[in-house]
């Protein structure tokens, strides 16, 4: 009896003795032609992507860090007491809070996948 293997995580086909994929799908991890995504996708496309990761991450540690001054400038220069109530913690919060969005951001593209 032919035992079939489970099917592949990653499109769903069933590899092993006599599989023929789709003439129009490209080779999957599970057929053993590619061993990574690099080779499937190709050099350039894992150097195109690298390099706008870096510069993403690059724009949100610049964000960050230009972020944490200006927290301190509003926190020490904003009136303490205004027309409106709680002037000061709704600006100093909500760029805390922007601050913790950015870094969360920043800390996820980081991390390898």
């Amino acid at each position: 009896m032919d035992e079939q293997q489970p099917p592949c995580p990653h499109c769903g086909h069933r590899p092993g003795p006599g599989h023929t994929p789709d003439p129009g799908r490209a080779p999957c991890l599970g057929d053993g032609v590619a061993e990574d995504w690099q080779s499937v996708l190709g050099q350039d496309f894992a150097r195109t992507t690298a390099r706008q990761r870096r510069r993403g991450l690059t724009l949100m540690l610049v964000c960050c860090v230009a972020l944490v001054p200006w927290i301190a400038f509003l926190a020490a220069t904003l009136p303490v007491h205004d027309e409106s109530r709680q002037w000061r913690p709704a600006w100093v919060g909500f760029d805390m809070a922007l601050l913790a969005a950015l870094a969360a951001t920043a800390w996820a593209g980081w991390r390898p996948s």
